[in-house]
């Protein structure tokens, strides 16, 4: 099926093309509201800035897709092959990534809070600058870039300095300060 044999049976209200072969498309800034991708290669294709709410990416072959910019809300990528995609600055809400294998792939400064990533192998991917709940930040492996992961870090760093700087100073400082030791004077 061709790019605009597809549009054009959208526009006349047919909503499911499972199956289909459409690689390295161009269907960037398009109205895509519900359709139904399933079991598709699509590998390649240009979704940036699109509405792809309520749609249906499972178990799609998308390697190196464009979805920056793209409306993702109520998007179902379970099992999807999205390696090397790019779905930076994508609006996420209810988005479904369970099993799928984002391996490389760039999320940065998107909202992935309220989305589900199960299983999803997020090795290698990028995640600077986007939101994840604390639930979804134990599976993600340390190879994930994120500045999440190293404030994170930082943080129980700072937290492990201090509290080993706490426990070596309370034995030296103990009689100091509190005025329980009398009879010390300095000349």
């Amino acid at each position: 099926m061709d790019i605009n044999h597809l549009l054009e049976e959208y526009r006349k209200g047919r909503r499911d093309f499972s199956g289909i072969r459409l690689a390295n498309a161009n269907l960037s800034g398009i109205n895509l509201e519900g359709i139904i991708l399933r079991n598709s290669n699509l590998s390649g294709t240009n979704f940036s800035h699109s509405d792809l709410s309520g749609a249906d990416f499972s178990n799609c072959h998308l390697s190196r897709c464009i979805f920056s910019g793209a409306v993702l809300k109520n998007t179902n990528f379970e099992a999807a092959d999205l390696n090397y995609a790019s779905l930076k600055g994508a609006y996420f809400e209810n988005t479904i990534f369970n099993s799928a294998n984002l391996m490389w792939a760039h999320l940065c400064e998107s909202d992935l809070a309220r989305s589900s990533i199960e299983n999803a192998n997020l090795t290698w991917s990028c995640l600077i600058g986007t939101s994840v709940s604390e639930e979804q930040m134990k599976p993600i492996p340390q190879s994930t870039l994120t500045t999440i992961a190293f404030e994170k870090k930082e943080e129980q760093k700072l937290q492990s300095e201090t509290s080993a700087y706490k426990n070596q100073a309370s034995p030296a400082m103990s009689g100091y300060g509190g005025g329980e030791e009398k009879g010390l004077y300095v000349n």
